[in-house]
């Protein structure tokens, strides 16, 4: 039974990092030491490779989130720099991110859960 648990494990964790992703900040002035809070006062902060999941129907249920809300998971390598007033843009979107995790317990890997922002 154990040696199915780890099997199961080693797969899971066997990610393939293949879709590039950009953090950006949001940027701060000098002078003020004040972020600014508009939607075009981001700047670019990092550009990594990730692994991107949208979740699936059962997971927003089991959540209780609005389904017209797009929640996507990434998966990157660990980093402490990251923090949840950054953002991300992904395949022409902009993602805020809502929430990071250790994926696993040697922090190897750091979930990342975004919602699309919508813009008008």
């Amino acid at each position: 039974m154990a040696k199915y648990f780890k099997k199961q494990v080693m797969a899971k964790l066997s990610i393939v990092l293949d879709k590039k992703i950009v953090f950006i900040r949001k940027k701060v002035s000098e002078a003020e030491l004040i972020p600014d809070l508009s939607d075009d006062a981001y700047e670019v902060y990092k550009d990594t490779y990730a692994s991107v999941e949208y979740l699936k129907s059962d997971e927003v249920y089991m959540a209780k989130a609005d389904t017209k809300i797009n929640t996507v998971k990434f998966i990157v390598w660990h980093r402490k720099d990251i923090t949840n007033d950054m953002r991300i843009h992904y395949d022409g979107g902009i993602y805020e991110i809502k929430g990071q995790r250790p994926l696993d317990r040697h922090n190897t890997y750091l979930l990342i859960t975004g919602e699309w922002i919508q813009h008008e």
